[in-house]
């Protein structure tokens, strides 16, 4: 029975990558000839890390001010449903994801 190894990692968070990072470099694993690595949040350290973390960007402002427009809303009486906001990410590409392997 072959091991079957996984070809790509995505995180909850930045700062999971960066842990799941360097627990692949102590088990000499390479990022990302052997595997890809993919954080969410696109938080500032990305470029400060080995290899340059891959992230999807979140768009923290406007997180914000929908945070806020929601709860003025429910501090003024006004009836909330039951709602969901989507608002935009978008993928940067940097040097922990590698091209996807032959399987």
């Amino acid at each position: 029975m072959t091991k079957k190894v996984p070809t790509a990692f995505i995180t909850i968070s930045d700062l999971f990558a960066y842990g799941l990072l360097k627990a692949l470099r102590v088990n000499n694993v390479r990022v990302p000839e052997d595997v890809s690595v993919i954080g969410f949040d696109n938080i500032i350290f990305d470029n400060f890390v080995y290899p340059s973390l891959t992230t999807i960007k979140q768009p923290k402002k406007l997180m914000g001010i929908t945070g806020v427009n929601l709860l003025l809303d429910i501090i003024e009486g006004k009836e909330i449903e039951n709602k969901t906001v989507i608002l935009d990410t978008g993928l940067i590409i940097r040097g922990s994801t590698g091209p996807a392997p032959n399987i």
